[in-house]
């Protein structure tokens, strides 16, 4: 229950050269677990019919189960590879639309390493 709630936020991934480490994921820092919680228990659970759990139950699923911030990085993401991986990521998708992104991000990833060797060489 708290996993398809928290499914919902737009998440922001780290960049690339940080990927290799830990797969943090940021959500709109104007949040908190405690307006993560409203959310879930007021309007997420109740528009569904459910009994939300209590507060401190969903802050330590949350902390223990996530590996989330709500502060952005300090470098630059790229706003391509976000989006791909948002789609790649989503439920909802079709298979081929994923894979369909899954291509257009690798192609991406290898224009990216491109450009980059290209610049290291002048």
């Amino acid at each position: 229950m708290i996993n398809s709630n928290l499914a919902v936020y737009t998440k922001v991934h780290k960049p690339l050269q940080q990927e290799e480490n830990l797969k943090k994921v940021y959500i709109d820092h104007d949040l908190n677990i405690s307006k993560l919680y409203i959310d879930h228990s007021i309007d997420w659970c109740k528009n569904r019919d459910l009994q939300p759990v209590l507060e401190d139950k969903y802050r330590r699923i949350f902390c223990s189960e996530y590996n989330i911030g709500f502060k952005l990085p300090k470098s630059d993401t790229c706003k391509t590879c976000d989006m791909l991986k948002v789609v790649i990521e989503d439920q909802n998708a079709s298979e081929e639309e994923i894979r369909q992104n899954k291509i257009k991000h690798e192609l991406h990833l290898r224009r990216a390493e491109a450009i980059k060797q290209s610049l290291k060489r002048s």
